[in-house]
């Protein structure tokens, strides 16, 4: 969380390695993991603000080239990004072909197929990069409930500006000028952080 431009995209990606450091490690589970060949062995599942699709299926959008495990995963992960409703309503279900440019759904509908898709290979960690800005309020909440309670299967790391979303947050890094001035719970930022409390008040979200 932070202002425009105080390098939220750009955390995403050093965790993504796509960005080198000179300086700094990344660390998980106490362990440091910059530059180590086991942290390219993790899988992260990455959903960025703009989503691509092919001109194909929507089931084929999802799996991509993966052939194992196909039906009873896909099962999982539209349920999670609440697309099996929409799936059930289209007379050819999964099979149903998305347009060129994705022209023949909606923006927040070609958001639940990015996130389906990025939770397909199981990640051990999972990117939204302001990945359900285009979904209105109750189903962004349903989603983000379906994630988080697959509990510590996996670790979210979420950008986003709707601040009430953040209290369903362990941790809450707040950034300014690229810089990180807050760690921590959406009370103790709260509490303790003039900036972010002042960004709450600002956006009339008080807590």
């Amino acid at each position: 969380k932070g202002v425009t431009g105080s390098g939220k995209t750009s955390l995403v990606n050093i965790l993504l390695g796509l960005i080198d450091i000179n300086k700094g490690k990344i660390v998980l589970d106490d362990q440091d993991m910059t530059n180590s060949k086991l942290y390219k062995k993790i899988k992260i599942g990455y959903v960025p603000q703009s989503i691509f699709l092919v001109d194909d299926s929507i089931k084929q959008n999802i799996i991509l080239n993966n052939q194992t495990n196909i039906d009873e995963r896909l099962i999982e992960v539209t349920k999670i990004s609440c697309l099996t409703d929409f799936i059930n309503s289209l007379p050819k279900k999964i099979l149903t072909h998305t347009g060129e440019h994705a022209s023949k759904i909606s923006g927040g509908q070609k958001q639940r197929i990015g996130i389906a898709r990025a939770l397909f290979t199981k990640p051990d960690i999972l990117i939204l990069d302001e990945a359900t800005n285009a979904l209105d309020l109750a189903t962004e909440n349903e989603i983000l409930n379906s994630l988080l309670n697959l509990g510590r299967k996996i670790t979210i790391i979420m950008i986003a500006h709707r601040l009430d979303i953040l209290k369903k947050f362990d941790k809450i890094i707040f950034l300014e000028k690229g810089k990180l001035t807050g760690l921590g719970t959406f009370k103790e930022l709260f509490n303790e952080n003039l900036a972010f409390r002042k960004l709450v008040n600002q956006s009339n979200n008080i807590y």
